[in-house]
């Protein structure tokens, strides 16, 4: 059995959640060495499109969605980060559904 396998197996989200933590593992690699280029880049990449192709079915794996969206646009290289009201809203629903989840209401 394959780890994927293994993981989907504990949980309808396991994998979601697994590429949620491996792109917030690549882009924090890769905000802390940005000259390293390609194969953090190219992690990246990957681990985003694996979690594009999950939609979460569980309210875990949108939690896992909302945690790493709001840690990436928080810490962006050279502290960039959301700004602007659509910015902010978008933010403060990610914020939101972690407070319910966290809560136990949603």
């Amino acid at each position: 059995m394959s780890r994927m396998t293994s993981r989907s197996a504990l949980h309808p989200d396991s994998e979601l959640i697994h590429w949620c933590e491996q792109y917030r593992a690549a882009v924090i690699a890769f905000n802390a060495d940005p000259d390293a280029g390609d194969p953090l880049w190219a992690a990246i990449e990957r681990a985003e499109a694996e979690v594009d192709a999950r939609p979460p079915v569980t309210l875990a794996g949108v939690r896992a969605k909302a945690a790493v969206a709001l840690a990436t646009a928080q810490d962006g290289p050279e502290g960039e980060s959301w700004h602007g009201a659509p910015c902010d809203w978008a933010a403060a629903v990610v914020r939101d559904v972690l407070r319910l989840v966290a809560e136990g209401v949603a």
